[in-house]
Order: C-alpha cells, then structure tokens, then sequence
C-alpha cells in the first residue's frame, strides 16, 4: 500500500456517513458480487491454462471503479464536510461554509443537497431526493446516474439536511 493511500485510509476512519446506508449498501454488495464473480473467472482461467493479461486488467479496473462508486457520498467530521463524488473530492472545513440548502428539481426530477463555501463557490452533492417505497434499493439502481448518486425518499433526504445543518452550527459555534 502505498505511503498517500495510507494516510488516506487512516484519515477517513475519522469521517461517517450522517444517512441511512441502504443505498450504500446495495452499492458495496454490487461491488462484492462483482468481485467474487470477476475473481473467480480469472481464477478458472488461469487453471485453465488461458493466459488473458486483458482481461485480467479489465477486471481489476472495473472492481476499482465500481469500489469509488461505493463511496460516493457526503461524510462528516468534526472538522469539515467531505463530499464524494465519482472522480473528485471536495473537503470544506466548515467555517468556510456559508449555506446548506436544497437546489430545486431540475433535469433529473430531484433535489440535491448543496453547500455554498466561502468565494460563492458552490458545492453539489451526490444525494437526491427520491420517491419513498420498498423498491428503493432496485429504483436506485436502475435510475439514470445511480453509480454517480445517493437517492434518499424524502423523509431521511431531510432528515439529513438537518443534520448537516446541525453539524455546521455546531462546529462553528453559531445558532440555527
């Protein structure tokens, strides 16, 4: 393991998720099934005598990819606000925050989450709010962008907006 990913590692056990990780979870039992699945046909390959360098590659990158896929997300610290989305992270401590609110639906059909940081720079979050049901894990899955998105029916979504409402307040000593 290399020194950065390292410290990378022990850095975020420090953060959590403040959501429910249903989608989360569906995510990281993709990633697993993948996993297992892709492992496995290289391992019967490679007993087989086959010697397909490609494919073995091919495997390993999609597993990273859909493992970066799993951490797309908004975590939390004591410290800052960490938001995850598929090829870049933004850490913005939080006396740089200025607002947390809500965008109005737009192409997708769903709100996100979005912080405004000192600068007027504005921060969109990988979280939507989506329609409340039991199918959610499979509506999560089959929705445009789901490897990129966290969707949350619309009890916890604000639930988790006033969370990390009271988190910010918290952090920088101010009142709601």
């Amino acid at each position: 393991m290399r020194a950065a990913a390292l410290v990378h590692h022990v850095l975020m056990r420090r953060w959590r998720r403040p959501y429910d990780m249903e989608a989360g979870l569906a995510s990281a039992v993709q990633v697993l099934v993948f996993t297992g699945v892709g492992t496995l046909f290289c391992l019967i390959d490679l007993l087989a005598g086959a010697h397909r360098f490609g494919v073995y590659v091919l495997v390993w990158v999609l597993t990273a990819l859909a493992a970066r896929a799993a951490l797309v997300g908004v975590y939390v610290s004591p410290a800052a606000i960490r938001i995850r989305l598929f090829w870049t992270t933004h850490t913005v401590p939080w006396a740089e925050v200025m607002s947390i609110d809500t965008t109005p639906r737009g192409y997708s059909g769903h709100e996100t989450i979005r912080l405004m940081r000192r600068g007027w720079v504005i921060i969109v979050t990988p979280i939507r709010r989506g329609p409340p049901g039991i199918w959610r894990p499979i509506m999560h899955a089959t929705q445009r962008g789901s490897l990129t998105t966290r969707v949350l029916p619309p009890r916890e979504f604000e639930q988790l907006v006033n969370a990390l409402t009271t988190t910010w307040h918290d952090a920088v000593g101010a009142e709601p």
